[in-house]
């Protein structure tokens, strides 16, 4: 596991997981300029760890890399469940969904569907980006790079505040962590509008959503039905500063 185990490291030191330098055929291509932690770790289960640190041109550390990586100066765990993380902006995310008055309220329901419906189009632009099935409702940053995972201490503090609701709201919460690390951790993202921003002022402006049997998205009393990708992709972007959003609650 050392191999984990330093790609931890390096990617908590803020080197992205993995350079995406694809070819024709979709293959992702390791160079001298495009590579990551993924590709610099030691390989032990390779005759030579350090393989790929010759094809970048990388001199061979100057100590031998220990299975509980203490020659690091300080300990790191090398299981998968261990690595998640606290960066920056998942660090303020959380600090914004902590502050949420999750009991709710129904006088912004226009603007919180209004939300939901640039939520729904926006995860649409990362579904096609992805080619991921499922939406409006997936983990973005999972579909990109499974590395990026909040830690799940966080995530348990605001499931704690919202109380008993619907499984989807811890998720989505989760996720948009995630998605705050991926962006923390990565630098060649798609050029495409943050997916879970518009969710995430929905929950700011007034609790949380639910699923009906129906197939409807319940933003307070309105039920707003699912559609398509299609469809979703067809709305006029919604401006998400506050005096717009304001507006729609004053029609």
């Amino acid at each position: 596991m050392i191999h984990e185990g330093v790609e931890s490291v390096l990617m908590t030191e803020g080197m992205p997981y993995r350079v995406m330098n694809y070819d024709s055929d979709g293959v992702i291509w390791f160079t001298r300029q495009h590579y990551g932690a993924h590709e610099i770790s030691p390989h032990e289960t390779h005759s030579n760890p350090y393989a790929a640190w010759r094809k970048l041109g990388m001199e061979l550390p100057p100590f031998e890399v220990l299975p509980d990586l203490s020659m690091l100066g300080r300990p790191y765990s090398v299981h998968p469940e261990e690595q998640a993380m606290r960066t920056a902006s998942a660090l303020v995310l959380a600090e914004r969904l902590e502050r949420v008055d999750w009991v709710g309220s129904f006088d912004r329901t226009r603007s919180r569907v209004a939300l939901m419906r640039e939520f729904m189009r926006r995860s649409a632009l990362w579904a096609q980006e992805t080619r991921c099935g499922e939406w409006p409702f997936f983990d973005v940053a999972g579909r990109i790079d499974p590395a990026a995972r909040i830690d799940a201490d966080i995530v348990s503090v605001i499931a704690d505040k919202i109380g008993l609701q619907q499984p989807v709201i811890t998720e989505t919460i989760e996720w948009a962590l995630n998605f705050a690390v991926l962006s923390d951790i990565r630098t060649d993202l798609a050029d495409l509008p943050s997916p879970f921003e518009p969710l995430v002022q929905m929950y700011e402006r007034g609790g949380t959503f639910s699923l009906d049997s129906t197939g409807h998205i319940e933003v307070d009393t309105a039920a707003n039905p699912k559609g398509s990708v299609g469809q979703a992709l067809g709305r006029v972007p919604l401006d998400l500063d506050a005096k717009s959003l304001n507006a729609l609650d004053e029609e």
